[in-house]
């Protein structure tokens, strides 16, 4: 397994499909900042994010980290998830029979799977196990961890992915997800195939 940041460059449609989301969550941000009648300047010192950093997001005009993401969104109580027009209602996926109440709810933010793209917003219930294996060559799980912490087993090794950190994996073999902490996780999942 590899620790990182996925390392491809986008082709012109993911580009321009992405900077069309940008400017959509802009969107979203400034309209939701402005009806409650907040200024830049007040948002900023609330979440640490600088004005002009403030200002690119809303333009559309910067690809904000997921941290800086959750923070604006945090401020207005809206989850990563509630930032990507067009997002799915979020899906229950219970995980574990033996624990009815293990499960992960899953927003898919982007379903492209069928061009070889999915992206989803999950938050894993305490408890919540997950096995994954795909049947398709070369597809890539990439999993970004935004609260908590999971541990991720594949091919007999495990990793502890915290707060902050990426792992990507090649589906060669299963790899089974467990949150074996006390509170839920939230992650970015990417699929790529």
């Amino acid at each position: 397994m590899e620790q990182g940041s996925v390392e491809t460059v986008p082709g012109r449609d993911e580009q321009i499909d992405l900077r069309h989301q940008l400017r959509l969550v802009g969107r979203m941000l400034r309209g939701v900042r402005l009806q409650r009648g907040l200024s830049m300047q007040q948002v900023s010192a609330a979440t640490g994010v600088s004005t002009a950093m403030i200002s690119l997001v809303e333009r559309g005009l910067a690809s904000p980290s997921l941290t800086t993401l959750s923070s604006l969104g945090g401020i207005y109580g809206l989850s990563l998830g509630d930032l990507f027009n067009g997002a799915t209602t979020p899906v229950k996926v219970t995980t574990n029979a033996a624990d009815s109440d293990a499960e992960v709810v899953r927003r898919v933010l982007i379903d492209r799977l069928s061009e070889g793209l999915r992206v989803s917003y999950d938050v894993w219930a305490p408890g919540t196990r997950e096995s994954i294996s795909r049947d398709e060559a070369g597809c890539i799980e990439t999993f970004s961890v935004i609260t908590g912490e999971l541990v991720m087993t594949a091919n007999g090794s495990s990793q502890v992915v915290r707060f902050g950190e990426s792992v990507e994996v090649a589906m060669t073999h299963p790899v089974q997800l467990r949150n074996a902490g006390q509170a839920a996780v939230e992650c970015i999942r990417v699929t790529r195939c």
